[in-house]
């Protein structure tokens, strides 16, 4: 069932912050580690994971909304954090339909 409120993650300041440092990430060819350290904190790596597993439950509308705002700050954030939003995604698809084979990931 799909949410009537849209839940969301990325604060503007965190996107703005993402966008600030996206070019140094792409001149130097280095990883987003700055990044990658304030979606940790803000729960965006969770936003897949089911509520009842310590996550923050979003369905895949909702994660591929966030995604694509962080997309559009900052892309090559968003292009790294892709696969770990696509296996979480997948697991919690799984575990919603009864199949818990993956929740150990």
């Amino acid at each position: 069932m799909a949410s009537t409120t849209p839940h969301r993650i990325l604060s503007d300041d965190l996107l703005a912050r993402c966008r600030e440092r996206a070019p140094g990430y792409d001149r130097d060819n280095r990883f987003f580690h700055e990044d990658f350290e304030e979606l940790r904190q803000a729960g965006y790596l969770l936003m897949a994971v089911p509520q009842e597993l310590g996550g923050l439950g979003f369905n895949l509308a909702e994660a591929g909304r966030e995604q694509r705002r962080l997309a559009y700050h900052a892309p090559a954030t968003a292009l790294g954090i892709n696969m770990h939003l696509y296996w979480t995604g997948l697991v919690a698809d799984l575990w919603r339909s009864g199949d818990t084979s993956l929740e150990w990931l």
